[in-house]
């Protein structure tokens, strides 16, 4: 049960969002950071008021109110951008450390944009992430542990929000709660609050308030606010009934920020901190075979793709890449389809592609076909008389793919086979290792 105090603190984060997880970043990668766990995020009292300590944006309480004492601080807006950050690889935890990973520093190098969409693309894939451990009054018990169905529910509610208006964390609840009261449960399965001192006494949770409303207020306050997705008003509750948790954040009024329409598909263009417009998708495929990447929401995604088949040669704000021999050698190198390459192209490209792409794709597959150094399986024999008394056999002649002088070629996968009918026949068989 919890008393919400008549208090309400205003967090408007876009311009904070990236300028907190760098300053995150760039502390962890210039010193240790202590982690008591080897595998998940675990921090001593310390080390999360030196990683506070570097927010620009810190939810806190800056006067008193009641029971409400001054400079309570919300430590799930830590956690929350910690867990973001390892589920995009870019930190690392090892030995009881965490330490930035090489693709952090290109990380930092992206748009504020672009680094808004990688992270949240990250949040709502990871299966790192389970916000049920982040409600921190409640120890819950549930069957499963993958919430990436939950996050995208909840987000095509907040895809129905005006932008820059403020709305009642209410009204979201009733809606989702209306639309699909078992939205969460069908990620998590049964839900059980846990008793320390019998598991018979668990208890089987239905309360909306208790368990779905605080997975909505945890994903808006750690993670969505972390991302810059949603500014909030947000308020502080009196947690009854539990001894070590004695107050929590929980939204008020959410607001839709114009970049978190444009992240989550709500909008179908921004433009950026530069003045550039930014659309959903811009790649273009010109005369010369250059793949032109223009600021796009899926930007990153394609180069990402396009690292491992094409050669960039070109960076910046408009990126571009070379379909020529070297993407083939690529292509072949991975066992990708040529054809695979030619379909995402022509799917993802924003223009209709110029005849001389098709014809280019046309003449690599043919040369391919020109030359090829492959392992073969051969029966070879002594002499022509014996390769065809050998022809006479059903099983080989069927196994066959071709002849030649003195050896038959047969498949691969039937060599046994074809050794064990040859004995049948009363004829010796070697297979050579």
């Amino acid at each position: 049960m919890e008393k919400t105090v008549d208090i309400f603190f205003m967090r408007e984060t876009t311009q904070f969002a990236a300028k907190d997880w760098l300053a995150i970043l760039n502390l962890i990668s210039n010193e240790i950071i202590q982690n008591n766990a080897t595998n998940t995020i675990s921090l001593s009292k310390i080390t999360w008021k030196k990683l506070n300590s570097v927010l620009e944006n810190i939810d806190y309480t800056d006067k008193a109110s009641g029971n409400i004492p001054k400079n309570l601080i919300n430590k799930g807006k830590v956690k929350g951008l910690l867990n973001i950050l390892k589920s995009a690889g870019l930190l690392e935890l090892a030995w009881r450390t965490i330490s930035t990973s090489n693709k952090a520093r290109e990380f930092k190098r992206y748009p504020v944009e672009e680094q808004m969409i990688f992270l949240y693309d990250a949040y709502m894939n990871s299966q790192q992430i389970y916000e049920i451990f982040d409600i921190p009054e409640t120890e819950f018990v549930t069957m499963k542990t993958n919430l990436i169905r939950a996050r995208h529910y909840l987000v095509t509610t907040l895809k129905y929000l005006p932008q820059n208006e403020w709305i009642d964390i209410a009204d979201i609840n009733d809606t989702l709660c209306k639309a699909r009261r078992k939205f969460l449960e069908d990620d998590t399965g049964f839900v059980y609050i846990k008793n320390k001192n019998s598991w018979h006494n668990n208890q089987l949770v239905d309360n909306w308030n208790k368990f779905e409303k605080r997975f909505i207020d945890v994903c808006i306050m750690n993670y969505f606010v972390n991302l810059g997705i949603v500014d909030v008003v947000y308020q502080i509750e009196e947690v009854e009934n539990s001894p070590e948790i004695k107050h929590i954040f929980t939204p008020k009024f959410v607001k839709l920020t114009a970049i978190g329409a444009f992240i989550i598909g709500a909008s179908e263009e921004l433009v950026d901190s530069t003045g550039v417009k930014l659309i959903q998708n811009d790649l273009i495929v010109d005369e010369n075979l250059n793949i032109i990447l223009g600021p796009s929401k899926k930007k990153l995604a394609h180069e990402k793709t396009l690292n491992n088949i094409a050669t960039k040669i070109e960076s910046g704000e408009n990126t571009i890449y070379k379909l020529d021999f070297d993407m083939v050698i690529k292509a072949l190198d991975q066992k990708i389809d040529l054809n695979k390459i030619y379909e995402y192209i022509a799917e993802e490209a924003t223009s209709p592609l110029p005849q001389i792409v098709a014809e280019a794709f046309d003449k690599w597959k043919a040369d391919l076909k020109n030359i090829k150094i492959r392992t073969m399986t051969v029966i070879e024999c002594s002499d022509q008389a014996t390769q065809d008394a050998l022809l006479e056999i059903a099983k080989v002649k069927k196994s066959m793919v071709a002849q030649h002088q003195n050896f038959i070629e047969i498949k691969s996968q039937d060599k046994l086979k074809i050794k064990d009918e040859l004995e049948k026949n009363g004829l010796f068989c070697l297979i050579e290792r």
